[in-house]
């Protein structure tokens, strides 16, 4: 027994209604499908004004919650057991109990989200302009066949099996905004200048390189276990905050620096779209450790932030950045190598 998307939808629209209409007469619920990167186009519940009014509303992804909502059912399924009187009962109730508690978490959420952004709306606001989002804009990294939907309605730069994208980071709100053509046609920017501003907004000076003992140390607590998982030579590149920090593997001067440190050719091993790992290349064989990234991805990296199955290479004689994949691999590239400037 399973609730479809279908059956939830039709459920949380009517119960967020009912709320709505307590709490501000003047806001409907809306489904509208979401481009989202990682994750392809989903089923987003938010609201807007009936005046029409602009103003900034939170946005949930049915998916996650229908997915809490299976899970619910199935536990009372469970709990029933062969109990031929609680199974009929569950059979009728089961599904609209379950969805009930997944629709008040959602409502839960919803209001707190709500609440934040109202904290936050003036910075928000603040950069929802042609030059807040040019100081602001920064680029990030993604796999493009993952989001080749999403990047449909970005602007976007392409390279190796990757593709460059940009967020608009919203000081004072721990957020930041994806940059869609909508709003790069309202504000008059052109893709140039995008690109442009967007580099140079790349902040060396945030950029943060550890060894992986120390990130690992970091995440766990635990020094002991992080010793124990020290791998000599190998080393994490992100950003301060630990998200989408893979964009500085196209920094020239950050993969000379980790490539001095090391004191070898390197070999950049894409760990999610918020790190890369970067490993001496007389270390470990290559056609190993594309195997060992693509089993990672299918076994540890969520959907949404996996980066890619391959991985590229750096010499800092050459400046050379190139992808490296195994021959085995039947993927098409249209680029397998970038000089860095």
């Amino acid at each position: 027994m399973k609730i479809s998307m279908d059956e939830f939808e039709k459920y949380v629209t009517e119960r967020f209604e009912k709320r709505f209409k307590e709490l501000s007469p003047d806001l409907e619920v809306r489904c509208v499908p979401v481009e989202k990167l990682g994750r392809g186009t989903l089923r987003g519940l938010t609201a807007h004004k009936a005046s029409g009014e602009f103003q900034m509303m939170p946005i949930l992804y049915l998916e996650d919650y229908l997915e809490m909502a299976n899970q619910g059912l199935e536990m009372l399924l469970d709990d029933a057991g062969d109990n031929s009187i609680l199974r009929a009962y569950v059979d009728k109730e089961g599904p609209e109990i379950a969805m009930d508690t997944a629709a008040e978490e959602m409502l839960d959420n919803f209001c707190r989200a709500y609440e934040n952004a109202m904290e936050h709306l003036t910075p928000i606001e603040g950069v929802l302009n042609k030059e807040g989002v040019l100081e602001n804009v920064v680029p990030c990294l993604v796999n493009y066949e993952r989001n080749k939907e999403a990047l449909s309605h970005m602007p976007f730069q392409r390279i190796f099996d990757l593709a460059i994208c940009y967020r608009v980071n919203v000081e004072g709100a721990d957020a930041s905004i994806p940059v869609n053509n909508a709003m790069i046609d309202q504000y008059g920017i052109s893709g140039e200048e995008l690109f442009s501003q967007a580099e140079k907004n790349l902040n060396i000076s945030n950029v943060r390189i550890d060894s992986i003992s120390d990130i690992m140390a970091e995440i766990t607590g635990n020094n002991e276990l992080a010793q124990e998982m020290m791998i000599e030579k190998m080393l994490v590149i992100t950003n301060q905050e630990m998200m989408n920090g893979a964009i500085y593997m196209l920094n020239r001067e950050v993969l000379d620096k980790v490539s001095e440190i090391i004191g070898d050719p390197v070999y950049i091993l894409p760990s999610s779209i918020h790190e890369v790992i970067v490993i001496s290349q007389k270390s470990m064989e290559q056609e190993f450790l594309v195997d060992m990234v693509r089993t990672i991805n299918q076994k540890e990296v969520e959907p949404a932030e996996m980066l890619s199955d391959n991985i590229y290479a750096y010499d800092s004689g050459t400046k050379l950045l190139e992808l490296r994949t195994n021959s085995k691999s039947e993927e098409k590239i249209r680029q397998t190598e970038k000089k860095l400037g």
